[in-house]
């Protein structure tokens, strides 16, 4: 290999590297962007739980630990560290610079589950667990969707909903007796299908046909019960009336075309 190709060579192996490097950097340093508090750099950090209490590990390259400093705010726990730039030498220039230096700055949500203490102290370590339990991503994503319920009124308009469901759903069972049930509270309301008013015997094949029947024409609603013959309505809270009913008539007319077949 000649030396303009080997020095060609590895020069695009070098280039390649280096924008591993940076591909790599973006992955686990983010870049915020100068602050009111100087922070710039948002480093990762991985949560573990133990029986003892959570275990939260920071990549931060290059900071002494006496250098970090922890603090709790009203709904976050704060890491933050700074990392000055250090030349290896005072008559050093600067070519190239990979690792971050600046002000490092995470904010991690804190999440709890609350109760009363007798409840609270019955179970054994980790035995209160699942995908809501020391999530602070979770928790994050909790606060914001109260903020949406308080700012857009969501509990009144699920309160309507609901009432607008058990009327329709009542009015149904009146000319339709493949109803035997309604049922719901809030805006989850069900009906149950059955073989014989008299008897509630359930109606799982007639369930069935309705749902298919329903999707042809554009509706999708979920089957439920022990005996697979409940038709269940849980559709977004914030469902204008008119569009809900809209699928109430396509059920009403599917439900009247099951029972006279």
């Amino acid at each position: 290999m000649s030396s303009e190709r080997q020095y060609g060579w590895m020069w695009v192996e070098a280039c390649e590297v280096l924008d591993r490097a940076e591909r790599l950097q973006r992955q686990f340093l983010r870049y915020l962007g100068p602050g009111t508090d100087a922070a710039v750099w948002e480093p990762p950090v991985d949560v573990q739980e133990t029986a003892d209490g959570l275990v939260l590990l920071f990549a931060l390259p290059g900071v002494l630990p006496e250098a970090i400093e922890v603090r709790l705010e009203s709904t976050a726990l704060v890491v933050s560290a700074l990392r000055p730039l250090k030349l290896a030498h005072p008559n050093a220039f600067i070519r190239r610079l990979e690792i971050p230096h600046g002000r490092f700055l995470r904010r991690i949500p804190l999440s709890g589950v609350l109760g009363r203490p007798e409840v609270m102290n019955a179970p054994g370590d980790s035995q209160i667990g699942g995908t809501f339990v020391g999530n602070p991503l979770g928790t994050a994503a909790g606060n914001a969707v109260l903020d949406v319920f308080e700012q857009e009124n969501i509990l009144e308009m699920a309160r309507k909903q609901g009432e607008h469901l058990i009327s329709r759903f009542k009015a149904m069972q009146q000319k339709n007796p493949l109803i035997g049930n309604v049922r719901g509270l809030g805006a989850m309301v069900a009906i149950e299908l059955v073989k014989d008013p008299a008897t509630k015997e359930p109606a799982p094949d007639e369930t069935n046909e309705v749902l298919h029947r329903l999707i042809k024409k554009g509706v999708l609603m979920l089957k439920a019960g022990v005996y697979g013959n409940v038709i269940r309505s849980l559709a977004p809270l914030n469902t204008p009336i008119e569009v809900l009913d809209e699928a109430l008539d396509l059920l009403e007319e599917t439900l009247d075309e099951v029972r006279g077949r």
